[in-house]
């Protein structure tokens, strides 16, 4: 049987790792939109067989674009799993409102190419998957007082980036379905990556389970998606939270 051809954004990032390694030692063969050609090899270096890397600044919509049509020719992709995200802001939380305007304008294109382009491709290939990894801040308000006496701290733009993203995945689950392309978002709460104590004790103490996830635990849930296990699935959005958004 033919490797199925999972497309991939944010590869090199906390929850991307993880994902590359689960996907790779179940037999998928990836498609990796990287900005580091090299540094993804290094990383990766292992698995090389089974990667194609596409090196490519998402935020140049003309180069995705151009490089979205040569794989519309050359492959056939089963599915998509978009974990990139620019956060500019981040860089200087209280000066964030240098920053909503581009990174909304960004990150929204980027999601609308993706999610136009591989909607249509999967579509006129018979069928296919896209996973748009969301955050509970794309559910509910962030609660400011976790990030007492820390540097940490989330922008106005995150938020609003993430809720769209959920829209966007619901918009097309809907007008491809009929097509066999399903479209669904996992609503991922905070993740284990060396945070101060005092923020990882606040946060924990807010979910069920009294804990931050690690960064594989979202992954299983990501094949799932990705699979025909859940060939009924669409439209979706999924909590891997730790019971944050029911307490």
């Amino acid at each position: 049987m033919e490797k199925k051809v999972i497309a991939i954004t944010g590869a090199t990032g906390l929850i991307g790792n993880a994902l590359v390694n689960r996907l790779v030692k179940k037999n998928y063969r990836l498609l990796l939109f990287v900005r580091d050609k090299q540094k993804t090899l290094n990383l990766f270096g292992d698995f090389e067989q089974s990667l194609d890397i596409i090196e490519c600044d998402l935020q140049d919509f003309d180069e995705l674009e151009d490089q979205l049509k040569k794989i519309d020719s050359e492959l056939y992709i089963n599915g998509l799993v978009h974990l990139g995200v620019m956060r500019e802001a981040q860089k200087e939380l209280r000066n964030y409102r240098d920053f909503f305007a581009m990174s909304a304008m960004r990150n929204a294109n980027i999601n609308f190419i993706l999610w136009d382009f591989f909607s249509e491709h999967m579509a006129k290939k018979g069928g296919g998957s896209m996973v748009f990894m969301s955050s509970v801040y794309g559910s509910r308000a962030p609660d400011f007082s976790i990030y007492n006496d820390t540097d940490m701290g989330t922008e106005p733009d995150y938020p609003f980036i993430k809720a769209g993203g959920v829209a966007l995945s619901k918009y097309y689950a809907s007008l491809y379905g009929k097509f066999g392309v399903r479209s669904n978002a996992i609503i991922l709460g905070g993740v284990e990556n060396n945070q101060p104590q005092n923020f990882i004790d606040r946060y924990s103490d807010r979910t069920c389970l009294k804990r931050l996830a690690r960064p594989d635990e979202a992954t299983g849930l990501c094949e799932f998606l990705l699979s025909d296990d859940s060939s009924y699935i669409t439209g979706a959005e999924i909590p891997v939270d730790g019971g944050l958004l029911s307490l």
